[in-house]
């Protein structure tokens, strides 16, 4: 006869739900933002382009040599990691940023749930006499 599945802690049980709710809801809220960046995008397909926006800081040579002369080729690599970062709160790639990060948190609370709880849980080895230092 098979002992059967191993008991688990209610912290491994509420830690399990709680990755899937993360997982869960992150992923439906990453549909809504898709569905609705892709309403807007499919209502503006027909409209010509505006671009009489503020240009980015990085669009010309001459202010990447300002910065770059004014505060170091690191700087640039900041502010273009900065803008790197500003594009991914707009849109559709809104939508891939929530959907990888509630998957990693998800993920997160999956393995914290699987090997961290049980070592954590785990009772103490009783100390034997006459072996310590």
């Amino acid at each position: 006869m098979s002992p059967g599945p191993p008991k688990t802690s209610p912290r491994q049980t509420r830690l399990t739900l709680l990755g899937v709710a993360i997982f869960a809801l992150g992923l439906g809220c990453a549909a809504w933002i898709w569905i609705g960046q892709d309403r807007v995008d499919r209502k503006n397909a027909g409209q010509p382009a505006d671009d009489s926006g503020e240009l980015a800081t990085l669009d010309s040579r001459k202010a990447i040599r300002g910065i770059e002369m004014n505060y170091g080729q690191s700087a640039v690599l900041v502010e273009e990691f900065m803008e790197w970062l500003a594009s991914l709160a707009h849109g559709k790639r809104l939508a891939w940023t929530v959907a990888v990060l509630s998957s990693i948190l998800g993920a997160g609370c999956f393995l914290a749930s699987a090997y961290v709880l049980p070592v954590l849980d785990a009772p103490a080895e009783p100390e034997r006499p006459g072996l310590g230092p």
